[in-house]
């Protein structure tokens, strides 16, 4: 095993290490436990992509981990504009995470934010679909289309 791949291990598990352990911490200490980890991660990588990687997985794990968390929707809003300018690996991440964001919405009350996320996610599914017709991405569709359904009745 090369070097690269050993630090891309490492990186992994520090990674996973800190997100089993939030588990047991305070709302409060889940984004600096991961601003360490990814400083130390970034010590680790040898190359700009594989830093950006790192950036992107440590912005997915704090917007999951404090979604989950219900913080306020001004912190959970900051956490994906962050994941954005970073931009995602792949339509995949980004149909994940923003579904997962969209959630969050709907639970918060900011139902035109999710409404707003999601027809433009549907916009990228569709296209990917019309190229190459990939299950995740027409369950990605058909999920959206589900919240979006479920936001629009409950206004009703």
């Amino acid at each position: 095993m090369n070097n690269a791949e050993t630090n891309s291990k490492e990186v992994a598990r520090l990674l996973e290490r800190t997100a089993a352990r939030t588990f047991k911490m305070q709302t409060d200490e889940i984004a600096p436990a991961f601003n360490e980890a990814e400083a130390t991660c970034l010590t680790l990588v040898l190359s700009e992509e594989l830093e950006l990687e790192v950036k992107r997985r440590v912005a997915e794990w704090k917007m999951r981990l404090l979604c989950d968390r219900n913080v306020p929707f001004e912190t959970a809003e900051t956490l994906h504009n962050n994941i954005v300018e970073l931009g995602y690996t792949n339509l995949e991440n980004e149909g994940g995470m923003e579904i997962f964001f969209a959630q969050y919405c709907e639970r918060q009350d900011q139902t035109d934010h999710a409404r707003l996320i999601l027809h433009q996610l549907r916009t990228k599914l569709g296209s990917a679909l019309r190229t190459k017709d990939l299950e995740v991405y027409r369950q990605f569709k058909e999920l959206s289309e589900e919240i979006l359904f479920r936001i629009d009745r409950s206004r009703k």
